[in-house]
């Protein structure tokens, strides 16, 4: 339920954007797309709802730390999918990211339980890649109707993402995917007053460190 109302309050958010914009939704390119629109749509759909049941059968911290392997299954299928080469550079940075992340999920205090839970996760995190990697390949379709085919959420946001995928490498679409969590800690901080630990504080730099160096040419 909490899928669907965010595909829908997300949908109706688009279709309001584009009657404000009096844009109409390209028609000859979503039929040109519509296969793996309608295949996004339901990896989408799946994604959350697997993430939420997550949620359901494990701690926070753990189900956050399976579903954000994701970015690794991106980074690992670029080079098979989209011929990527991972460079030393930017595999450091990966890893650099995702220890940061697992230092904000605090999972080394909560720890892991609940199988069921984290092998929703990582389901959870196999439909996000594999969303990733199509979208990339759709062709000649704006970032919102391609949104739109696809549902929404809160609209914008998805809009924003979808949007940038084309016009980056996989890599670092999978890398800038982990200020996601941080993010979402620092809001819980700020808007929920609740407490970070050091550790937290330290991964949250380490993974914004790990984006800003990641897009940055190392010398020569």
């Amino acid at each position: 339920m909490v899928a669907l109302a965010r595909s829908a309050i997300g949908l109706m958010f688009l279709l309001l954007l584009r009657a404000v914009r009096h844009e109409p939704i390209k028609r000859a390119a979503v039929r040109k797309n519509l296969v793996k629109l309608l295949i996004l749509g339901a990896m989408l759909g799946f994604n959350w709802i697997f993430l939420f049941e997550a949620y359901n059968h494990t701690s926070v911290a753990a189900a956050t730390m399976c579903y954000y392997m994701a970015p690794v299954f991106i980074i690992l299928l670029s080079p098979v999918v989209f011929g990527e080469k991972i460079t030393r550079h930017k595999g450091l940075c990966a890893l650099a990211a995702v220890f940061g992340m697992v230092l904000v999920s605090d999972v080394f205090s909560s720890g892991l339980h609940g199988a069921r839970g984290l092998a929703y996760g990582l389901i959870a995190a196999s439909l996000y890649a594999a969303i990733v990697i199509v979208n990339r390949t759709l062709r000649d379709i704006s970032a919102e109707d391609r949104t739109i085919l696809q549902f929404a959420h809160t609209g914008l946001a998805y809009v924003l993402y979808f949007g940038s995928i084309a016009d980056v490498s996989a890599q670092t679409a999978a890398l800038l995917s982990y200020i996601d969590p941080v993010v979402a800690v620092l809001l819980s901080l700020t808007l929920l007053h609740e407490s970070m630990s050091p550790a937290a504080i330290f991964g949250a730099a380490l993974v914004i460190g790990a984006m800003a160096l990641s897009e940055r040419k190392p010398d020569a």
